[in-house]
């Protein structure tokens, strides 16, 4: 509800050295982490540095060459890894050019090709599946805010494989710490998220909805910086939603709308993307949505299912989690119902 889709280019365990990054040259040092952020070519940094991660139930491991440039990262939850990023240079250069995404099980990796300007800013990047095959692209475009040189404000443009407009968020920068992001997911929808600087967590959104509705949102995070919750509010104040977390992994959302009470519950497969999702409303069963994956993780489609597992509707070219009365994705994409009469 509060993001529509997933973030594009998202970046996403063993406690031992030797279980954490199995190829290790003698001239490579590992580092952990307590934080990230990201900068305004939208590669991740690290800070906070944590000696004793073993104690931590989140951080992130990351290996320096003996030049001191990032290898490879990876965040860790309770014991449990995540996506591997593989970083990969010309030379004695500090700029990257590849970016290679291993999933936690092992079968999924995407490579990013970065394509930077004579400074080492990045214009544009491509993704591509193990075989090869165009996923996606994006562009990228600063500017310098013409009232104060220390405030810079990013946009990045995501593409299909075919040149269609996927979403776009735009990043504001202030002496090189994020400070927001506004991020659209349809062409009349956006969320705009604040961050802490001094540890690169989300404290606040606001999200417009299409139907012209509007919500608050408020993070809540443990001690260990694990995120546990998101509440939501309409324009009065009043509660319009609320999220929960395992692991950073929403596995609840419920919103009420009037005497409605809607929960959608989701479940993740091996490699921490959704895989399914129960909707109820007052505790009538709606329906189950289902999400096709391709071999790179990108959702193909989602199928929705009544609860004799007969297919009533699907929805091409993303993940949805959320329909109106008649079935239809409030995104106002394609939508192809076989249910007939309302869904609720």
């Amino acid at each position: 509800m509060r993001k529509c889709i997933a973030r594009d280019l998202s970046y996403l365990a063993a406690i031992c050295i030797l279980c954490l990054f199995p190829v290790l040259s003698h001239a490579n040092v590992l580092k952990y982490y307590k934080y990230a952020s990201t900068d305004e070519n939208g590669d991740k940094f690290f800070f906070g540095e944590s000696p004793r991660f073993d104690k931590l139930r989140k951080y992130f491991a990351v290996e320096l060459d003996e030049a001191g440039r990032i290898r490879k990262h990876a965040l860790h939850i309770n014991g449990k890894k995540g996506w591997e990023i593989i970083r990969n240079y010309d030379g004695t250069s500090k700029y990257f050019h590849e970016l290679l995404k291993l999933s936690p099980n092992g079968d999924r990796k995407t490579i990013i090709k970065i394509q930077r300007n004579d400074d080492g800013s990045v214009f544009k990047t491509e993704e591509y599946d193990k075989d090869g095959r165009l996923i996606g692209y994006v562009t990228r475009k600063a500017s310098t805010s013409f009232w104060n040189s220390k405030k810079r404000k990013v946009k990045f443009t995501f593409y299909n494989a075919n040149g269609e407009w996927k979403s776009k968020t735009t990043s504001y920068f202030e002496n090189g710490k994020l400070l927001k992001e506004k991020y659209h997911c349809s062409k009349c929808q956006y969320t705009i998220s604040y961050y802490d600087t001094d540890t690169g967590l989300v404290k606040s959104s606001d999200t417009k909805f299409c139907n012209g509705a509007f919500a608050e949102w408020r993070a809540f995070y443990d001690s260990d910086g694990l995120l546990v919750k998101w509440k939501g509010y309409d324009k009065s104040g009043k509660r319009y939603a609320v999220q929960e977390y395992q692991d950073e992994l929403r596995v609840k959302d419920e919103g009420w709308r009037g005497n409605e009470h809607h929960v959608k519950k989701i479940d993740y497969d091996d490699n921490r993307q959704e895989k399914s999702a129960e909707f109820t409303i007052n505790d009538r069963f709606i329906c189950r949505f289902e999400y096709e994956r391709r071999p790179t993780g990108i959702v193909k489609r989602t199928l929705a299912y009544d609860k004799e597992g007969i297919l009533i509707a699907e929805y091409p070219g993303r993940r949805v989690l959320h329909v109106d009365p008649t079935g239809k994705a409030y995104d106002r994409r394609k939508s192809i119902i076989y249910k007939r009469g309302k869904f609720y």
